[in-house]
């Protein structure tokens, strides 16, 4: 009996070593993203995160700017000085425009992407 459960010890150790994690532990993800004259200077490149994971992006802006996160249809508005969080579960895999909706308390739709978040699968 005791040969069983050593050997059932060493296995699940070989296994544990040699196999590659089969799921992907969710995790919280905190970015902050950096809006300066109607450009994102923070992050430098595209945002990516893995589905599953809980995403909040924090906006600082040097100007009122309403956003609008599409695929997931986040919309939010974001004050000069003041921090703005935007928070999401990544659970559909894709690559996703943030974009403006109006710069200083205008209305009006922003036709390029100010911010890509990327949310690739497991």
């Amino acid at each position: 009996m005791r040969n069983i459960g050593l050997l059932r010890f060493f296995l699940v150790l070989l296994l544990t070593i040699t196999q590659p994690a089969l799921v992907h532990a969710a995790e919280k993800k905190m970015i902050n993203v950096r809006i300066e004259q109607r450009k994102v200077v923070e992050p430098k490149a595209a945002v990516r995160v893995v589905k599953g994971d809980a995403v909040t992006l924090r906006w600082q802006t040097d100007e009122k700017v309403a956003l609008h996160m599409h695929g997931y249809d986040l919309k939010l508005y974001v004050e000069p000085g003041r921090l703005a969080e935007m928070r999401f579960d990544a659970t559909v895999s894709g690559r996703y425009p943030v974009t403006s909706h109006g710069f200083g308390g205008g209305h009006g739709h922003g036709h390029e992407a100010l911010l890509y978040i990327e949310v690739y699968p497991e």
